[in-house]
């Protein structure tokens, strides 16, 4: 019995045969993966509003919901560690994808709510100085992570796509998902992006969450 049209997984033993497939098939999806990555972070790199980002983005989130499809499949065969890689660049994809829709209407940039980018910024560092350890929810929330074995970017943010990278690190379900989507939406407000509730809540955000999180951020903006 040929399998995967490798001559070299070949067996007359059905058993043997079967093992040598999910074997090669694990193969075939750890390729696939590699090739998803560097696509996602290629269109990253190019900008979440760049022009040629969304083709891109879309295209590789796409592959990545049926990768995962197959990766859920292989995992109890010993490929968990590649599944959990595929969780964390799908929620990257659809987060990005999902920026691409939402943030293109209108003028939008980072920082939209001070007259320049270096104002905001300047603004939430003066802020972090002067605040107590915990004191704002953002600090938590990246703590929490870190805690959590993620690697997330510094606050504030330098730009949308490093947002993103939130959901790039550490474990890509249960609490720490709930986390990241909570400083992600968190970032979005502090820099001052138009956004429905309803379009955060897309995210897959509860309604309860929204309001708690945008709510957090605007009290933590007020002792500024």
């Amino acid at each position: 019995v040929e399998v995967c049209s490798d001559p070299a997984a070949a067996s007359a033993d059905p058993v043997e045969a079967h093992l040598m497939d999910g074997r090669c098939a694990q193969q075939w999806a750890r390729r696939a993966l590699s090739t998803c990555q560097a696509r996602l972070l290629q269109g990253l790199q190019l900008g979440v509003m760049a022009d040629a980002a969304p083709a891109v983005l879309s295209a590789e989130a796409g592959r990545l919901h049926t990768l995962l499809h197959i990766l859920q499949a292989l995992a109890a065969s010993g490929g968990q560690a590649d599944l959990e890689q595929a969780q964390r660049l799908a929620a990257a994809a659809a987060v990005a994808v999902w920026a691409q829709q939402v943030l293109l209407v209108g003028p939008q940039r980072w920082g939209g709510a001070y007259s320049s980018e270096a104002e905001w910024r300047l603004a939430v560092n003066r802020q972090r100085d002067a605040a107590a350890p915990g004191m704002l929810l953002i600090h938590h929330l990246l703590h929490t992570l870190r805690a959590a074995g993620c690697e997330p970017p510094s606050y504030p943010f330098a730009s949308l796509e490093r947002a993103v990278d939130l959901f790039l690190t550490g474990p890509p379900d249960g609490d720490c998902a709930r986390t990241k989507l909570a400083a992600f939406i968190y970032a979005l407000t502090d820099a001052g992006f138009d956004i429905s509730d309803d379009s955060l809540r897309e995210l897959g955000a509860e309604a309860g969450e929204v309001l708690a999180w945008r709510g957090a951020c605007w009290a933590d903006q007020a002792l500024r």
